[in-house]
């Protein structure tokens, strides 16, 4: 394999990983971190109508009429409590965006990790029945990994991974580069869950028994970028349909 090549692919593939993650900052966190500063705004002015209205909820908005038509109270236009679940959805919403990128950011990590191993194993294999003090060994051993390194590509290779099944599922064939890296990035938008390793001790404390161990089995839940933006779009919709509604019964 030609060396250089190989770097031009590393270059290449390191790239596009951070073209990536630029765009989803750009086009998804940043956006979702201001929709939650918004939310939060609007949920403080909403407390402040509340506080100032009479306190009549929506299902008393027929009983409360008096003699002339006239409403013996004050209705307020959106509800507290429905302002608060999207300023929570939205907050989860943000959470799990940043979950996201945060796995992203590992990828890279790893594919950093993967390349160094493959660019070392090849010079390695061309440095075979050459001379002791040849240029091959010379480059093998230069670009030779550490044990670490080496600890880590083991580990996330052995990743068992976990993700929704769902029925009738006609989605296409998963990419190879997830399964290898052991991180299933497309589950943050194809799917309503997702499943995450869960945090390992540094590597100075694992055991064999603990890295082969039922301890790596164990994930943790979280919504996915999907369902956090659905539920933050029903929720919106709900919260400004009131206004509408309460103009109707009013």
């Amino acid at each position: 394999m030609n060396n250089q090549l190989l770097q031009h692919w590393v270059w290449s593939l390191k790239k596009n990983v951070a073209d990536i993650e630029g765009i989803i900052r750009k086009k998804i966190l940043g956006p979702v971190r201001a929709l939650m500063y918004d939310v939060g705004e609007l949920h403080g002015l909403v407390k402040v109508m509340n506080v100032e209205s009479s306190g009549c909820s929506y299902d008393e908005l027929d009983e409360d009429e008096d003699e002339e038509g006239e409403m013996a109270c004050e209705v307020p236009l959106m509800s507290e409590h429905t302002s608060l679940r999207l300023y929570e959805a939205s907050e989860v919403l943000f959470f799990v965006t940043e979950q996201c990128v945060s796995q992203l950011v590992e990828i890279r990590f790893r594919l950093n990790c993967m390349m160094k191993w493959i660019r070392g194993t090849a010079s390695q294999v061309k440095a075979r029945g050459t001379a002791i003090d040849s240029v091959q060994r010379e480059n093998a051993k230069k670009r030779r990994v550490s044990e670490q390194t080496v600890h880590k590509i083991a580990d996330f290779l052995s990743t068992t991974l976990k993700s929704e099944q769902k029925q009738n599922n006609t989605t296409k064939k998963r990419g190879s580069s997830e399964c290898i890296l052991g991180i299933l990035f497309s589950d943050y938008f194809c799917k309503d869950k997702i499943y995450i390793e869960s945090p390992t001790p540094p590597l100075k404390t694992k055991t064999i028994n603990g890295c082969l161990g039922k301890d790596r089995d164990k994930t943790i839940e979280s919504p996915s970028v999907k369902t956090a933006l659905e539920i933050s779009t029903q929720i919106a919709l709900d919260l400004f349909d009131e206004p509408r509604t309460t103009m109707r019964k009013s």
